[in-house]
């Protein structure tokens, strides 16, 4: 019986102590990446982590963890430090060569995520330089736990490409694409560089415009293509860079929108070895024109009335100034410009054209401000009953087109009166009135 017993309590400690070791290894997540890599030489990294308690009921305290930089590469280090209160109050971030993290505190089922610069030798090779970090420890209710470690790859590079274009642009437009690659090795040569950038990918209908253009990126390279663009045969030296520029074609009904547009690898041999780097990445964003309505005020006139016609250009939703503003509105049969246009336009610039008696408006080479807005006004004038749809021709600028704009006016079969003239009426029926009534009493009095 005693032998029963021992050996339950025996099952039992050693269950205890599974369940123990078990919880220890359970509620701490240590993870962590470097953000923006790969990176040359000299160059600057981020490198990201986050911690997370996966218990759903208790905290813990006391989070640290350490990470050895120079173990990594020799020379890495870290800009900024030391950071406060990075997994909650009074914990911190220290250290130059060796990241320490210290006093860092978690609620139940939740994390911290937060960040540090590092600092690349200039002299660092290129590679991939793994990293790990120490497991990372904390107390949940007096009781010691761990997580563990975590691992990311450092890559560096002596050879990058990029990529960008000369700003926003409209459709139709032609925007400027300009790659760069780099070689910042200060002994290595890298020969037959090449990659490809498939514009038709990027929008449907871009292309280039110029192409082939020999001797980009030294001697015997060349960029060639419309849809498909293709760089080859590229040769740099030590600590050398080339950068080469070409038009696109932007289809004129492309939709405004953002698109990214992105390059194949760039490959080549460098110092011997074969060597596929990054990809370059770049948005090429399309504007929209401005849009482009058109109010009668009053909407209804009486026979031979007048209402003052507002063309509105708005552009508010662009990052572009749109110039050359041109628009000509033929007024419905019947509809005409008033004997007083009192045209006027709060439009820069342009000449706006609106002869009295005639049947038509004109407006050209103006311009509105990105992200504001302008008017033209004009009095019109009808002696024709009816409802009259009047839509303008197209509003064109460099920024494209904006279509037409449409209104209505409605003329009554009233004649329009003065208000002067009825009022001296009512006046002289006012005072007729009282005179006959004056006349009547001195008749009854006589």
């Amino acid at each position: 019986m005693r032998t029963v017993i021992k050996a339950n309590v025996v099952w039992l400690s050693i269950l205890l102590l599974m369940t123990i070791t078990a919880a220890s290894a359970w509620p701490l997540e240590l993870s962590k990446s470097f953000t923006d890599d790969p990176v040359l030489p000299g160059g600057m990294v981020t490198l990201e982590f986050t911690i997370r308690n996966t218990d759903t009921v208790a905290s813990v305290t006391n989070i640290a963890f350490t990470d050895d930089l120079d173990a990594t590469l020799s020379g890495l280090t870290t800009i900024g430090l030391p950071m406060n209160d990075v997994c909650g109050t009074g914990s911190q971030l220290s250290g130059t060569n060796l990241l320490t993290m210290t006093g860092g505190t978690l609620g139940p089922d939740s994390s911290c995520t937060f960040s540090v610069t590092l600092q690349v030798p200039a002299g660092a090779p290129p590679g991939i330089f793994p990293n790990t970090t120490s497991s990372v420890t904390g107390t949940m209710g007096g009781v010691p736990v761990s997580g563990n470690p975590a691992s990311d790859e450092l890559r560096i590079d002596s050879l990058r490409l990029t990529k960008a274009f000369d700003g926003p642009t409209v459709p139709g437009g032609t925007p400027t694409l300009t790659f760069t690659i780099e070689n910042v090795s200060p002994t290595g040569t890298a020969t037959n560089l090449s990659f490809t950038d498939d514009l038709d990918a990027t929008l449907s209908g871009l292309t280039a415009t110029g192409l082939p253009m020999a001797d980009v990126c030294g001697t015997g390279s060349q960029l060639s293509g419309t849809t498909l663009l293709t760089m080859t045969g590229g040769t740099l030296g030590p600590d050398s860079s080339c950068t080469f520029s070409v038009t696109l074609q932007v289809p004129a009904g492309a939709p405004p929108g953002t698109y990214s547009n992105t390059t194949s690898n760039l490959t080549g041999i460098f110092d011997g070895t074969p060597v596929s780097l990054e990809p370059a990445t770049a948005s090429l964003s399309l504007e929209p024109p401005p849009t482009f309505s058109k109010a009668f005020y009053p909407a209804t006139i009486s026979y031979g009335g007048t209402s003052t016609l507002t063309f509105t250009i708005d552009n508010t939703a662009s990052t572009l100034a749109a110039t050359s503003l041109t628009f000509t509105d033929n007024l419905p049969a019947g509809v005409i410009v008033a004997t007083s246009p009192n045209d006027s336009t709060t439009c820069t610039g342009g000449t706006l054209g609106a002869v009295a008696g005639t049947g038509t408006i004109t407006y050209f080479g103006g311009s509105v401000a990105a992200g504001a807005y302008c008017t033209i006004q004009v009095d019109v004038t009808s002696s024709v009953p009816g409802t009259h749809m009047n839509t303008t021709g197209d509003l064109t600028s460099s920024s494209g087109n904006s279509g037409t704009a449409t209104n209505s006016l409605t003329v009554s079969d009233e004649p329009a009166t003065i208000p002067a003239l009825n009022e001296l009426g009512m006046l002289m029926l006012f005072l007729l009135t009282i005179a006959v009534g004056l006349v009547a009493i001195h008749r009854r009095h006589a």
